[in-house]
């Protein structure tokens, strides 16, 4: 199953890529393997390359995992999940719902990736 990464933590990100991948399913969201830098870091032009390659990613993905944090996180996440939402694209979340939009009944919810890993 091709998969995007949403998270607010790169390194959940990573940990999860690594799980995924040794369980036979490949990873399409890039945004967690190179240096990650905040919003006003970027240059106009950098942000906009990277929204459209999220964009394409999520698009050309299976499923959109995307990773609760311990506390409630704003961010991409929530932009990413409703790009596959409104898609048709398969969502989990991974952890606990932190938002209304992750109620909907389509969405499960795993305690970790590998009770996704279990039931997939």
């Amino acid at each position: 199953m091709d998969i995007y990464i949403a998270s607010h933590s790169k390194e959940f990100a990573n940990e999860a890529a690594q799980k995924l991948s040794g369980a036979g399913h490949q990873i399409i969201s890039s945004w967690h393997y190179g240096a990650f830098l905040s919003t006003a870091e970027h240059t106009q032009k950098e942000c906009e390359e990277k929204a459209w390659r999220d964009y394409e990613e999520v698009s050309n993905s299976d499923l959109l995992m995307l990773f609760s944090g311990p506390d409630k996180y704003s961010g991409g996440k929530f932009v990413e999940a409703g790009i596959a939402i409104g898609m048709g694209k398969k969502v989990c979340v991974i952890g606990h719902r932190e938002n209304m939009l992750l109620y909907l009944e389509s969405i499960p919810v795993f305690e970790s990736v590998e009770a996704w890993i279990e039931n997939h």
